[in-house]
């Protein structure tokens, strides 16, 4: 069985309640090497999708790169329409540098 619960809860609380747990931080925040299954984890030369020779430091900023790139599209319809420039280049870096 897999229970998730909040980083903030002290891990003698959850083995109170789960003596049998074995418990994983998969935060970019965790003491070990799980700390790599973050979304944040700066891995480095991460191909971004549909855009051939480009690479991102971590997931998240291939996530947040994809949201930007949908956003633009409608800010483009919308440029058509109304003349107006709003979108701003996103560039993909890592979202968090710690490592």
């Amino acid at each position: 069985m897999l229970i998730i619960d909040s980083i903030r809860k002290k891990p003698e609380t959850i083995l109170k309640k789960h003596p049998n747990a074995i418990l994983a931080d998969v935060t970019s925040h965790a003491a070990d090497d799980l700390k790599k299954l973050s979304p944040f984890y700066p891995h480095g030369g991460i191909p971004v999708p549909f855009s051939e020779g480009v690479t991102a430091m971590c997931v998240e900023a291939v996530w947040q790169g994809a949201r930007f790139c949908v956003a633009a599209r409608f800010e483009r319809q919308s440029i058509q329409k109304n003349h107006r420039l709003r979108a701003q280049a996103h560039p993909l870096r890592c979202c968090d540098s710690r490592g």
